[in-house]
């Protein structure tokens, strides 16, 4: 860029462009983390379809958080959290934080991922319509565990 359009490096295109190619030499080198999260994921995935235990089904969602943690830093310092699949992994931990009781924590995550995949996708791709779904029903789900406390603290 510096050379066709003989631009200085001042220029805002060619700091972006730079910018551009060092985020994506990150997202290379970190390509073999990348793959090992995502096989460790999918192995926490498989616990917790497997656990029927009420103790066992808790410490295997535990693990997929923490997997899915795991997987989302790595996400996060490779392609930035304003990347599509940063956005994704961070909408299966709402959904798992939302499955295990942390609601608000569940609805922080799914919101940010929201915002996220509206600005990556649109507003009319069916991922960012399934993602508002999801945030309205964690707030519905919210919405009647706070009706059910307030009941429970009256009568």
């Amino acid at each position: 860029l510096h050379h066709t359009c003989r631009a200085s490096k001042n220029d805002v295109r060619i700091r972006r462009a730079n910018a551009d190619m060092r985020r994506m030499d990150r997202a290379l080198d970190v390509s073999n983390d990348r793959k090992r999260h995502a096989a460790d994921l999918e192995g926490a995935y498989a616990k917790l379809d497997r656990a029927c235990d009420p103790v066992e089904r808790e410490s295997a969602r535990r693990n997929v958080l923490s997997s899915l943690k795991r997987c989302l830093r790595t996400e996060r310092d490779s392609l930035g959290e304003g990347s599509y699949a940063h956005a994704k992994l961070r909408l299966k931990l709402a959904k798992v934080r939302c499955e295990g009781g942390d609601i608000d924590g569940g609805l922080r995550d799914a919101t940010a991922a929201t915002e996220t995949l509206r600005s990556v996708l649109g507003m009319d791709h069916t991922l960012y319509g399934a993602a508002c779904l999801f945030v309205a029903t964690a707030y519905e789900k919210r919405a009647s565990m706070m009706y059910e406390k307030s009941q429970s603290s009256n009568g």
